[in-house]
């Protein structure tokens, strides 16, 4: 038991040392790791996906949270990359805000005093992605002139999924349809536009409106002609 103690104690010591220099730590989602010394997501563009993936829907709206665990004076941002890191890059200088497409939120104003917690809502894009990645940075304006690639920026990435929002194709005919669902165009009205469908019960005449007047008012002249000849 003696001779493992000093074994355990190393061991504690191995796992707090990385926490222990940290500048930031993502507490939800979770971080790929601890590290944040190299970009984009702190060991480097070599860096690889972790254990701890968390799933979202496209276009939620999600509370990104995390505690300044080292108090410096800057800002913090949050990006998404919707396959691995490849999209992210640094800001060119302290007030250099939303310059990249990949940003969600910047310019997140920075508490004074160790071991301050953030929340910061963020809305994912709409859409489905098996490997995208947040990204947090820590911006720090206390050591200028800034210099991309030193110590002015801290980094931590989560991995997640969106799905839920895979884009739908629309089916069928985009023509309207007919009440009898076929598809085609109603055949045109053959019918006076003011007396409406012609209905002339087999005779080849109209029975109402105006049509129908003149028709009447034919038949009595006819019948006047013909009492005139007869009374001659």
């Amino acid at each position: 038991m003696h001779r493992l103690a000093p074994v355990l104690a190393f061991a504690g010591v191995a796992l707090v040392g990385p926490a222990a220099g940290a500048h930031i730590a993502l507490s939800s989602p979770l971080p790929r790791h601890v590290e944040q010394k190299v970009g984009p997501c702190g060991l480097g563009p070599d860096d690889v996906r972790g254990a701890e993936v968390a799933t979202f829907q496209g276009g939620e709206t999600i509370v990104v949270r995390w505690t300044e665990t080292i108090d410096h004076p800057g800002h913090f941002r949050i990006s998404f990359d919707p396959e691995g890191h490849d999209d992210f890059a640094d800001p060119a200088g302290y007030d250099d805000f939303y310059s990249n497409p990949a940003v969600l939120v910047d310019e997140i104003a920075d508490k004074s005093g160790s071991q301050q917690t953030y929340e910061q809502e963020v809305t994912l894009p709409l859409m489905s992605c098996d490997a995208c990645t947040l990204q947090l940075i820590q911006v720090m304006t206390d050591k200028p002139p800034y210099e991309v690639g030193t110590n002015d920026l801290y980094y931590q990435c989560a991995d997640i999924v969106l799905e839920g929002a895979a884009a739908t194709e629309s089916s069928g005919d985009s023509q309207p349809t007919t009440e009898g669902g076929s598809g085609e165009e109603p055949p045109p009205d053959t019918g006076d536009a003011e007396l409406g469908p012609a209905d002339d019960g087999g005779c080849g005449c109209r029975s109402g409106g105006a049509g129908g007047s003149g028709l009447g008012l034919l038949l009595v002249m006819m019948m006047a002609r013909r009492r005139g000849r007869g009374s001659r």
